[in-house]
């Protein structure tokens, strides 16, 4: 539980990092088609998720819970802590940008998926944050201790919710 609790400190401070930041430049940045002289707005950009299906989404979100868990383990969390940072960000700038773009409903309705979404991020990032004791243990006692590594059987809960997630996204 703690682990959670660290993992979304970290995305809320990702968030509160662009909210803080003094270079808001990025929401004004304006991309040139390369087929055509029209500007294409940097939010337009990022709806990239519209031609995908919910198998495409879903190997997407798996890929960054593949990041988030077993990438995270290995170098001791800290790529977990670096990605939910970093997405924490990205997630702030997109909703920074929406609310001038967008109404609020559609808004929230493109947000639907979100807050599984995120839910099973965090039970990733938890899995990758346990990585910190396994290293730790390398480091101290110079010997690899098996039984610090955690039961993958806790990935299934939060791949269903990725897989439900992605189904919301679609929808």
């Amino acid at each position: 539980m703690k682990n959670r609790l660290i993992a979304l400190v970290f995305f809320v401070f990702g968030i509160l990092l662009f909210f803080i930041s003094k270079d808001t430049s990025i929401m004004t940045l304006e991309l040139t088609s390369e087929n055509s002289n029209t500007n294409i707005s940097f939010f337009d950009k990022m709806a990239f998720f519209k031609g995908y299906e919910v198998f495409g989404i879903f190997i997407y979100n798996l890929g960054v819970a593949f990041l988030l868990s077993f990438v995270g383990y290995f170098t001791g969390g800290l790529l977990t802590l670096i990605i939910l940072l970093w997405n924490g960000f990205l997630i702030a700038i997109v909703y920074n940008m929406a609310i001038y773009k967008l109404p609020v409903d559609t808004i929230l309705y493109a947000s639907k998926h979100a807050p599984i979404e995120i839910f099973a991020f965090l039970i990733f990032a938890d899995f990758g944050l346990k990585g910190r004791f396994f290293i730790k243990r390398i480091l101290n006692k110079n010997e690899i201790d098996f039984t610090l590594i955690p039961n993958f059987k806790n990935l299934i809960y939060p791949t269903i919710l990725l897989i439900l997630a992605s189904i919301l996204e679609t929808i």
